[in-house]
């Protein structure tokens, strides 16, 4: 993949980045602190101190993906996993768990809407990274008291191949028009900022083609991106 060395020494673009989703973790962990302070000096407070710490669990879940998903990306991209025949549904289900486990501050509203009960793919386990990635990164780019995500599993054809359609529909910031032309190319000067795709979307999309598959996102109602968004991804049967 363009713009991640097999060396394991990570680009400059990589470690600005690294540093400024650090700074983020520890600035959101340090707030929740300083208010468990004034909150405690009231011993009616108590709710609100325990609201923090559900917050602080947040912020360190965010943190450790964050350090799984550089560790991952920088290995060495010579080395390739055997792909096995893969049961979708629990591996998202899997995700599922952890992401609830990880956000209990937030009410999380994640549903299933499959063709089949049970559907197999080639694939291995770093699947479970994309899975997770995209549930974290519809989480955390979400405003709203509720969070809704709404997992929507088809299968299509296109030319000779038959592909597994997975969306991640979310009722979050969305993404304006003009991200989406760039979000998914790791060397556009725009991602600089942070704002492209992250470690979490850069290793979604380096998995998923490797499989042979696809991503990219759609507004959820088209049109209008504020409404929420649409990650699709499309893997191979």
């Amino acid at each position: 993949m363009t713009g991640l060395r097999s060396e394991g020494k990570p680009p400059q673009l990589g470690i600005d980045v690294l540093v400024h989703d650090i700074k983020n973790v520890f600035n959101n962990i340090s707030s929740s602190i300083e208010l468990c302070k004034i909150f405690l000096s009231d011993s009616k407070n108590t709710d609100n101190v325990s609201e923090q710490f559900y917050i602080v669990n947040g912020q360190i879940a965010r943190g450790l993906k964050l350090m799984s998903n550089v560790r991952k990306l920088y290995k060495n991209d010579q080395q390739s996993t055997p792909k096995i025949r893969t049961d979708i549904l629990a591996k998202l289900n899997e995700a599922i768990t952890l992401v609830k486990k990880s956000f209990q501050d937030k009410t999380l509203n994640i549903k299933i809407n499959s063709f089949n009960k049970t559907i197999f793919v080639d694939a291995d386990e770093e699947i479970s990274d994309v899975f997770e990635n995209l549930l974290f990164n519809a989480v955390l780019h979400n405003m709203n008291i509720k969070v809704d995500i709404h997992l929507h599993l088809t299968k299509i054809q296109k030319g000779d191949k038959t592909f597994l359609k997975i969306e991640f529909i979310d009722n979050g910031i969305g993404v304006n028009d003009k991200r989406k032309e760039w979000m998914f190319k790791e060397n556009d000067k725009k991602s600089k900022s942070g704002k492209g795709m992250g470690f979490g979307l850069t290793l979604v999309k380096k998995i998923v083609e490797s499989y042979g598959g696809s991503i990219c996102v759609e507004d959820r109602i088209k049109g209008d991106y504020s409404q929420g968004s649409n990650f699709v991804i499309l893997i191979p049967v």
